[in-house]
């Protein structure tokens, strides 16, 4: 990946028998490390704690999710390098495509099945922790305020975690959900390059109505749960771009690994490959066998 700063990926850890990284960027900072620092400098001294806890909360979230797919992956014989922790979130790095229609639909909606889960349970622990408390719809000021830092904590962090398995479902190859409309599309035409073709065109698809919503909200159009405004529009079009060039890329990596799936090793190679003395000096090799 090419940014305007180089990004590397920083391997932190283990975790679950995979190799955790971190995608970061070298020589300048990643967007969300200065939004980290930033919030951080300017929260209050009290708010500190609680923000750093919920960071780690959700980073931990996004991990379990990948990780399920990674798990579920290494179970049907798939190598997984790592899984890698960004600014939109995580990814497994699975080498290989699934073996088959239903491999791919098991692999894909594990993940969205866990945030999903994860955020009703955290949703159920948080209620039952706030105990009785007013009723929210007659006076929302009043019901946040009377929520102590535990149970807002445990509210938040469940409703994130089901709002990421939904847009997860968003059926936009390379997403979840448009990995299971490829799983589909490949069971129907038992050809997985078709599959592929077909999800990345809807991908791409939905990915420019994100680009033409957002451009929308940044010239005041009040979008229905959207919502408007520059901020949120700008960030709309970027995932909508973001998306789109990911479907791009998936769809041509498929294509390649299709067209040299059976292509032997002797049909790409020289069989007579120019070779030298092993005594030669490198100053007479470039001279006058390497002509520059």
């Amino acid at each position: 990946m090419r940014t305007a700063s180089r990004m590397i990926e920083q391997i932190v850890g283990r975790f679950g028998g995979f190799d955790l990284g971190m995608l970061a960027a070298r020589g300048d900072q990643t967007p969300s490390r200065y939004l980290a620092g930033h919030c951080l400098y300017n929260a209050e001294p009290y708010q500190t704690g609680p923000a750093l806890v919920a960071a780690l909360l959700f980073f931990g979230s996004v991990l379990a999710h990948e990780l399920a797919h990674s798990l579920v992956a290494r179970a049907r014989g798939i190598p997984v390098r790592g899984i890698t922790l960004f600014l939109f979130g995580g990814v497994s790095n699975i080498q290989r495509e699934p073996p088959s229609a239903g491999a791919e639909f098991i692999m894909a909606i594990v993940g969205p099945l866990t945030s999903v889960v994860l955020g009703a349970i955290l949703l159920v622990i948080g209620v039952a922790s706030a105990g009785p408390l007013p009723n929210a719809a007659a006076d929302p000021n009043q019901f946040l305020a009377s929520l102590g830092p535990l149970t807002t904590l445990l509210l938040w962090l469940g409703t994130v975690n089901i709002v990421v398995g939904i847009f997860n479902m968003i059926p936009a190859f390379p997403l979840d959900g448009g990995r299971v409309l490829r799983s589909i599309f490949w069971a129907i035409s038992n050809n997985l390059r078709k599959a592929t073709r077909w999800a990345s065109w809807i991908g791409q698809g939905i990915a420019w109505l994100m680009i033409v919503a957002g451009i929308a909200m940044v010239f005041g159009v009040q979008l229905p749960v959207l919502g408007t405004g520059p901020i949120s529009g700008l960030w709309l079009a970027f995932i909508g771009w973001f998306l789109n060039s990911s479907a791009s890329r998936s769809y041509q990596q498929v294509v390649v690994q299709d067209m040299l799936e059976d292509v032997p090793v002797r049909r790409l190679m020289r069989t007579n490959p120019p070779t030298v003395p092993p005594d030669i000096t490198i100053d007479s090799l470039v001279l006058s066998l390497i002509h520059i």
